[in-house]
């Protein structure tokens, strides 16, 4: 509890609490930085960044403990970009650099992996990060925001079999017949298909999940594509559509991505269109795919 004592007042220097020998209370010393760090507080690690002696574990420490207690919506990537180089192509992805090594972090919220080749190099950088933070170590990775990772000899097999199980629960589809592709033959969707539903709520949910069922079954992409494009005014024929897309999925419960052990990262990639396709407003339709190896990613 860092920041209860001065949580109230309205001025606190956030980097020079000390503590009273006597009381073991915390005392302020030095200029005020005041209330105003909820909004300025990216500024204050941007001009300290390059000091040698930040990042300062006390002022991290303060700042996290007064966003917790006041409830601040403070993005905690940017608390974590202090300890390690945050990735210029992903924000939830981190770097930890080294002269012979590099270590890969992937955060989401308080949860995050950590992978590299050496071993000792994700040990190193758990325990770095465990004097800084509250942590605790899970072990292997075999659960990770829906996604589940079976590992073998032969490489990594991800997928996503309770995630699509509870989806098909939740759309009480589960002794409907499965069906062999997710979207009819030669239909073409349109807005005008069917009545406006009443409430769209359930249809934005269930295209939801499936955009994110399609992390590890890119088999279903272009159907869910395809229901996306109504989420601002669904139909009742759009609706229909989703259901068999769900029931599709009940019969690919326990396909997934596999990642072979011995392979060579070689990245595939076609791209295709038709022509004017779209009987809507005869737009056409790209797509595109591609493969790392021999296993479809994208």
């Amino acid at each position: 509890m860092v920041a209860k004592e001065v949580i109230d007042q309205p001025n606190v220097n956030l980097e020079s609490l000390k503590q009273d020998p006597r009381t073991g209370k915390l005392l302020e010393t030095g200029c005020k930085v005041g209330r105003l760090f909820e909004l300025n507080y990216l500024h204050i690690l941007d001009n300290k960044m390059d000091t040698p002696s930040f990042p300062n574990d006390r002022f991290i420490q303060t700042l996290l403990c007064v966003v917790e207690l006041k409830s601040f919506q403070i993005p905690y990537q940017q608390i974590f970009q202090a300890y390690v180089e945050a990735s210029s192509y992903d924000i939830a992805l981190f770097i930890c650099k080294t002269t012979q090594d590099m270590v890969l972090l992937l955060l989401y919220v308080d949860d995050m992996i950590i992978t590299r080749d050496d071993v000792a190099s994700v040990e190193e950088l758990k325990q770095s990060l465990s004097q800084k933070f509250e942590m605790k170590d899970l072990g292997g990775l075999s659960y990770f925001l829906g996604l589940e990772v079976i590992s073998s000899d032969d490489g990594y097999l991800l997928s996503q079999v309770k995630y699509a199980s509870d989806l098909v629960s939740k759309t009480e589809l589960n002794d409907s017949k499965s069906v062999s592709t997710p979207l009819e033959p030669n239909v073409k969707l349109t807005f005008m298909d069917g009545s406006p539903l009443f409430d769209p709520t359930r249809y934005w949910q269930l295209v939801g999940s499936l955009v994110y069922l399609t992390t590890t079954h890119p088999d279903i992409a272009y159907a869910v594509h395809m229901v996306s494009q109504f989420m601002a005014a669904p139909c009742s024929t759009h609706y229909v559509a989703v259901l068999l897309i769900i029931r599709y999925v009940k019969g690919i419960l326990f396909h997934g991505l596999h990642f072979s052990a011995n392979f060579s990262p070689v990245l595939r990639a076609y791209f295709d269109a038709d022509w004017a396709g779209d009987p809507s407003d005869h737009k056409s339709t790209t797509g595109y795919c591609l493969f790392l190896c021999n296993p479809l990613i994208s």
